[in-house]
């Protein structure tokens, strides 16, 4: 059986009361939990982008990565790596307005 991070958890309980929107998503089992996870994510109406980097299959002797990054992609989720979404907190943080003193 396939699990899903959202299968037997308060997961979705917990981002709805942070009223989170938007998913980053990375995990061992790619082609198993990961992607079920995904699925449920976005039957869920959550915005989700896997990291690629950040995301394997159990036996890295499969041949089959691109191949389910490809199906992943194929459903709307974004593919891309841990270091693209570290640059583009670090340049929001870093021009983030000055909070200012009463």
């Amino acid at each position: 059986t396939t699990r899903s991070a959202f299968y037997g958890t308060n997961i979705k309980e917990l981002l709805n009361g942070d009223a989170r929107t938007k998913l980053l998503v990375c995990g061992v089992y790619l082609d198993r939990c990961v992607k079920a996870t995904i699925r449920d994510a976005k039957e869920n109406k959550y915005e989700v982008a896997l990291l690629e980097d950040l995301a394997e299959d159990y036996r890295l002797d499969r041949p089959n990565k691109g191949t389910t990054l490809q199906s992943i992609k194929d459903n709307g989720v974004l593919i891309t790596r841990s270091e693209d979404v570290l640059a583009v907190l670090h340049h929001k943080k870093r021009n983030a307005p000055a909070i200012k003193s009463a």
